[in-house]
């Protein structure tokens, strides 16, 4: 099984939680509610296969084994989106991680249309993309733009949070979590 980073909540607050400084595994545990020890172990394989994280370890008895953040920059643009926009992680990884989402913000860079927005992703059906868009809109990623023209013209684009966000976003989106 195979998924982006973007939609593991556990690996991106394990990621937040290292940047604030190298933890063992234990102090991971205590400091994220709700993870288990045996997914807590998962992801923190992935992601120092992956090489943002690295293991540290003493290799002697006691053992000390310690997870340290490789990549700052890459969690301080995470830590910003989730600043600016005044959002818990789970509510953003649970509205960017659906499907579709990164298409229609990399789609509204520009001012566009709903129909225009339909019409660039194939495959993406009406109600899914009203349905997105009310949620980026609630998370302030995107803004509706009413036209008074007849008939109404109603467009949508990015915020400024938005355009900031979508880099760091598409980079999260890209990398994949194997298994």
């Amino acid at each position: 099984m195979s998924r982006n980073l973007l939609s593991c909540r556990w690996a991106i607050t394990i990621l937040l939680k290292l940047s604030e400084s190298p933890k063992r595994p234990s102090e991971l545990k205590k400091e994220i509610n709700g993870i288990s020890e045996m997914i807590l172990y998962n992801r923190l394989k992935i992601l120092t296969d992956i090489g943002l994280i690295e293991k540290n370890s003493n290799n002697s008895y006691p053992l000390d084994v310690k997870y340290k953040l490789l990549d700052y920059n890459f969690v301080n643009d995470i830590n910003e989106i989730l600043y600016n926009l005044n959002l818990p992680v789970d509510r953003l990884i649970d509205v960017l991680s659906k499907k579709w989402v990164i298409d229609i913000l990399e789609v509204l860079n520009n001012e566009v249309a709903p129909k225009e927005i339909l019409a660039r992703i194939n495959g993406l059906k009406e109600k899914v993309l009203y349905e997105r868009i009310k949620e980026l809109e609630e998370i302030k990623m995107i803004e509706r733009l009413v036209y008074n023209t007849r008939p109404i013209t109603i467009k949508y684009r990015l915020t400024f949070y938005g355009r900031k966000a979508l880099p760091t976003l598409r980079r999260v989106y890209y990398i994949i979590l194997s298994k």
